[in-house]
């Protein structure tokens, strides 16, 4: 399911994976963002934003341009601008040129800041 929210004049596309979506396999946006309510047993590519919600699960490597990260990555993330909330957990490696927390922890097995974008 895509969605265009619009702000103004300027409107951006959204891919959505609702939370009794299963899917199996490779998730690819070539344009816009991605909203994942569900789960994915697969690698995600993005060229927007990608927001994984509370309950929402990843098996599988993430490499988008920014990641909001409330449910579990099991897998590597590549990502320019990675924000963690409360609940958010990698369990795997995580590499990003920016570090957002929203909480008090963070659950991450393996976190590389670099310098630029990812």
């Amino acid at each position: 399911m895509s969605r265009e929210p619009c702000k103004g004049n300027a409107c951006s596309r959204q891919t959505v994976i609702l939370s009794d979506a299963e899917i199996t396999g490779e998730v690819i946006v070539t344009s816009g963002d991605l909203l994942l309510v569900g789960k994915i047993d697969g690698n995600i590519r993005c060229s927007g934003r990608v927001e994984v919600s509370e309950g929402a699960r990843v098996s599988g490597n993430v490499s988008c341009d920014a990641l909001e990260l409330g449910g579990t990555i099991e897998g590597t993330v590549k990502t320019t601008v990675l924000a963690l909330r409360e609940q958010g957990m990698i369990k795997g490696r995580a590499e990003t040129a920016r570090l957002r927390i929203r909480g008090e922890r963070i659950n991450v097995l393996t976190l590389r800041l670099t310098h630029d974008k990812v």
